[in-house]
């Protein structure tokens, strides 16, 4: 299995600002706007924002994206060198130990 080289958190936080940036776009778009005096246009006054069910679950996933720990990223680095220098070792006996441990939380 190969792992690749980029850091799947800076990933998913570049597609949120893109994702954001693309929803501002699109508010601004939409917005009413009003002529002003000197022939400017401007926001309408009184605004309204309704968050859609999509950018309260972006929103939450930004969230939790910012709230992961740095902790994760020097595992996977030390994880993706054992696996390139064949020093990964996998223990079997964990892996299940792991699954009964699970299996057994949604038998209860």
């Amino acid at each position: 299995m190969k792992v690749s080289g980029s850091d799947p958190l800076s990933r998913l936080r570049d597609l949120l600002e893109k994702i954001g940036e693309s929803d501002r776009a699109q508010r601004s778009e939409d917005r009413p706007s009003q002529r002003s005096a000197d022939g400017s246009q401007t926001a309408a006054a009184g605004d309204m924002v309704d968050l859609s069910t999509r950018a309260r679950e972006l929103r939450s996933l930004r969230e939790a994206v910012e709230a992961s720990p740095e902790s994760r990223r020097e595992l996977v680095a030390r994880l993706r060198d054992e696996i390139a220098s064949g020093r990964y070792r996998i223990d079997g006996s964990r892996i299940v130990d792991g699954l009964l441990a699970e299996q057994d939380e949604l038998d209860q």
